[in-house]
């Protein structure tokens, strides 16, 4: 066997490792009609056939206020998980429609290494002070 065709057949076998270790999980899902298809688990299609039930939001701890705002950690249920957060209110009166809203999202950050109040207080801190619940 030549050289070159060696190297097209490893090609071949590596590439095809390469895409079995990058495969993700699927869930089976039913659509409307009730046909069967496979939808990936982290698809938009996926995630909107489920439900989101809401939770009500807990104030774990209250924090030094900001320039025109209060903050704290606060906690909701998010798909069987506690989930903390960072929130800003702004003090004063609020408007008729409420305050306005800015949710601020991060990627991923390892449990171990992330402090909920140092990353983004910068950020959270302008647009708190400009009258925005964060």
């Amino acid at each position: 066997m030549n050289k070159t065709r060696l190297f097209f057949i490893a090609l071949v076998i590596l590439l095809s490792a390469v895409a079995i270790f990058l495969r993700t999980p699927e869930k089976v899902s039913e659509d409307q009609g009730g046909l069967e298809e496979k939808l990936h688990l982290l698809s938009i299609e996926y995630m909107r056939a489920q439900t989101y039930p809401g939770s009500e939001i807990t104030l774990e701890q209250t924090l030094p206020t900001g320039a025109n705002y209060n903050q704290y950690i606060a906690s909701y249920k998010s798909d069987g998980l506690k989930i903390y957060a960072f929130l800003t209110i702004p003090q004063g009166e609020k408007p008729k429609n409420g305050w306005p809203v800015i949710i601020f999202n991060h990627g991923f950050i390892l449990p171990g290494e992330y402090r909920t109040t140092e990353r983004y207080t910068a950020y959270v801190d302008t647009f708190a002070r400009n009258g925005y619940l964060v």
